[in-house]
């Protein structure tokens, strides 16, 4: 049984968006920490951009990763709070740099 803990969209002017869906589910070895996550940011032609999950633990980077169209890196997990906050403030770079 998951229960959905947050479902928010946000689109910006250029037609890009980010999507934030965090689940709360059963703690298991799988998901120890009781939550399963995607945070995506998608350009405007729908390719990812950036983005953060837990879905599929990684031998070389762990449970909690990031993807961007170049790298897949591992990322330290202090919250569901604190991964948005660093999520948001990641999108945020991304596209005051573009």
């Amino acid at each position: 049984m998951a229960t959905k803990v947050l479902d928010e969209t946000r689109e910006f002017d250029n037609g890009a968006r980010y999507d934030l869906r965090p689940w709360q589910v059963p703690k298991s070895a799988e998901f120890p920490e009781g939550l399963k996550y995607s945070l995506q940011y998608v350009e405007p032609n729908g390719t990812p951009r950036l983005r953060y999950d837990n879905y599929h633990p990684d031998p070389d980077l762990g449970r909690h990763h990031r993807h961007t169209p170049t790298e897949d890196t591992s990322i330290e997990y202090e919250g569901l709070r604190a991964h948005v906050r660093r999520f948001q403030q990641e999108v945020y770079e991304i596209r005051h740099a573009d």
